[in-house]
């Protein structure tokens, strides 16, 4: 082997050294780009949180808090954590997801009742969809079976993660995707019990992205999978672990809380950032107006509130 051969190796292997150093160092920083807020919301009565089941978000960065018990309801709170109003005392039996469409509206599911309740931004009630309190089967089209989340499309289509207590020892809950237009007729459904590509194990969180693709929580095989709006297959990443709630922004940055973390990514499944230590994040929402994450805990039940540093 000549010397300049031999040089060569010695040079290509420090800086392949110092390329893994440097990425491995790069990746510490990301993970620590986030901060967390202490006390950021003004909680009437200055009772604390309850067991929180869900939080939103909406375009002026107002965030929605879904509380499942004690009383179950909807908390709003502006920007800076003002307490605004609350609403549905009367309405929730078992609260577990909540998003704002683009039109403002608040979309509430409630996987006791079996149903998805909207609401006005001021709360009051405007439709439901589902029958109260009645379990439909795998092949049912106008009831749920394990109601988990809704996301709401751009054309106002809305897509439901239905499935969400399929678990050994229990009922045979759903795992399947539904679709209804905006006024709640049936258009189509897909999935069922498995795990092979366009199979579910309890699908618990649901989002859309800027194609349309919709994204799936595939909860009970650690993985996320990916559908296109007619409910083909396209992709499945397992990069972001055991997805119990998600978030994409109109950027097409994806939020995942898994299992003790929050993961950011891309539309590719690469990874951008990871928030470590983050228990139970059932729950997710993104103000897109300042970059804050709210995260909603259902055991150790609180929202929290992450910004960069």
């Amino acid at each position: 082997m000549s010397l300049k051969v031999k040089k060569f190796r010695v040079i290509s292997g420090v800086l392949a050294t110092l390329l893994f150093v440097s990425a491995h160092h790069c990746l510490a920083q990301e993970k620590s780009t986030y901060q967390l807020v202490s006390d950021w919301a003004k909680i009437p009565g200055n009772s604390g949180w309850g067991t929180m089941a869900a939080v939103a978000t909406d375009a002026k960065g107002n965030v929605y808090a879904f509380q499942r018990a004690a009383p179950a309801k909807v908390m709003l709170f502006d920007p800076h954590g003002n307490f605004v109003r609350e609403w549905g005392m009367d309405e929730f039996e078992f609260p577990h997801g909540i998003t704002v469409s683009r039109d403002g509206s608040v979309w509430a599911s409630d996987k006791k009742r079996e149903q998805i309740l909207k609401f006005s931004p001021e709360g009051t009630l405007i439709a439901t969809f589902g029958q109260r309190d009645v379990a439909g089967d795998a092949t049912s089209e106008s009831a749920f079976n394990g109601l988990a989340n809704v996301a709401i499309a751009r054309n106002g289509d809305i897509v439901v993660a239905d499935g969400e207590n399929s678990a050994p020892g229990v009922a045979p809950y759903n795992n399947r995707v539904v679709k209804l237009s905006k006024d709640g007729k049936f258009l189509k459904m897909w999935g069922s019990k498995g795990t092979a590509p366009g199979e579910l194990s309890v699908p618990h969180a649901i989002a859309i992205d800027s194609k349309g693709h919709i994204w799936v929580g595939d909860r009970g095989n650690s993985r996320m999978q990916v559908f296109d709006e007619d409910g083909k297959f396209l992709v499945e990443y397992k990069q972001f672990g055991a997805p119990a709630s998600i978030y994409i922004t109109k950027e097409d940055v994806v939020y995942v809380g898994a299992k003790e973390s929050i993961v950011i990514g891309r539309l590719d499944g690469s990874i951008i950032h990871t928030i470590e230590n983050v228990p139970d994040p059932h729950g997710l929402a993104v103000d897109e107006t300042s970059g804050a994450i709210y995260v909603a805990q259902v055991g150790p039940k609180a929202i929290l509130k992450f910004i960069k540093k």
